[in-house]
């Protein structure tokens, strides 16, 4: 019988014993995969290396359609609590900007990161206001007041698609008067010939009488496809000379001025701080657009962001009750 019971020891030694190297064998192994995930993070949030850096230029080029001319990475900062990459890049002889990320693996390039944890209603929200009080302190065009809904568009004289939207924007206006405030900032793009000279006469007609820019708003995106960049001084002159309002004399000391090219500025300031590289782009209550198929599409964005205005009111009104 002590043989027996002292086998038994031995056998529940043995047997505890090899539960033991197994425990320490698997602690090890996951403490390995551990620090191997944990030096993939490092190395993921790490700086991008000079070789990689030319690959990602070449590939943006190759993408783009842009070579042999390559962008270059002006700024290159980690999303906070990330390991993503945001990369600022511009071409050669061009104003528009690149927003890129790379993913933490480094392989892939994407246009947009889309964060599931945030509330986007909020962030419309307080970029509208933020879009506002720029709007209000670059002292840009704003028709309307006290409406629930904010319609901030980024257009250009000379674009087709802006005229078009602006047609859109003013058959709605008519229907629904009072709905919509309209904030209007210049981004002319440079292929257009005339569209920055144009915005610069804006400038100096808005200076004098803001209800006149609106006119001459309405009339330059009307005879949009008779201007060419030879008539257009003529075109705006006619338009001065016969607007109540309008100074001729006024008008061209400002148009010879530093002023209208100041106020240009400040809105392509604006339109590359939001990462803006065509028109029209808008903002309806903050939500970022590219332009609508149709009248209907629009009407469904006001409708929308009016319906989350009211929202966010009534769920503010019952935390204060509260």
């Amino acid at each position: 019988m002590g043989s027996s019971l002292g086998h038994r020891r031995r056998a529940f030694c043995s047997t505890a014993g090899r539960r033991v190297t197994q425990c320490v064998l698997a602690t090890f192994f996951i403490f390995c995969a551990a620090e191997r995930i944990c030096a993939q993070e490092r190395a993921a949030c790490e700086p991008i290396a000079g070789d990689l850096r030319s690959h990602i230029v070449r590939v943006v080029a190759r993408s783009a359609h842009t070579e042999p001319v390559l962008p270059t990475i002006e700024e290159e900062k980690l999303v906070p609590g990330t390991c993503y990459w945001q990369l600022s890049l511009s071409a050669a002889n061009s104003s528009r900007k690149l927003t890129l990320f790379l993913t933490p693996d480094r392989r892939f390039l994407s246009s947009k990161l889309i964060d599931l944890y945030v509330d986007q209603e909020t962030v419309d929200a307080q970029l509208a206001s933020k879009l506002y009080e720029d709007a209000e302190a670059d002292h840009v065009p704003i028709l309307g007041s006290g409406a629930p809904v904010t319609v901030v568009v980024f257009a250009d004289f000379q674009c087709p698609y802006c005229a078009s939207f602006e047609e859109s924007v003013g058959r709605y206006r008519r229907a629904n008067p009072g709905r919509i405030r309209l904030v209007f900032r210049n981004l002319p793009l440079s292929v257009h010939a005339w569209a920055t000279p144009a915005a610069r006469a804006g400038v100096c007609i808005y200076n004098q009488d803001p209800s006149a820019f609106w006119r001459f708003h309405d009339f330059i995106f009307s005879e949009q496809r008779n201007i060419t960049a030879e008539t257009l001084s003529l075109t705006v002159s006619e338009f001065v000379a016969r607007t109540p309002g309008i100074r001729t004399e006024d008008y061209s000391k400002c148009l010879s001025s530093a002023l209208p090219q100041q106020r240009l500025d400040r809105d392509l300031a604006n339109a590359r701080s939001l990462a803006i590289q065509s028109t029209p782009t808008i903002f309806i209550n903050g939500r970022k657009y590219a332009g609508f198929v149709n009248d209907a599409a629009f009407a469904l964005a006001v409708d929308l962001a009016a319906s989350a205005r009211s929202s966010q009111t009534a769920t503010a009104e019952d935390g204060t009750k509260q």
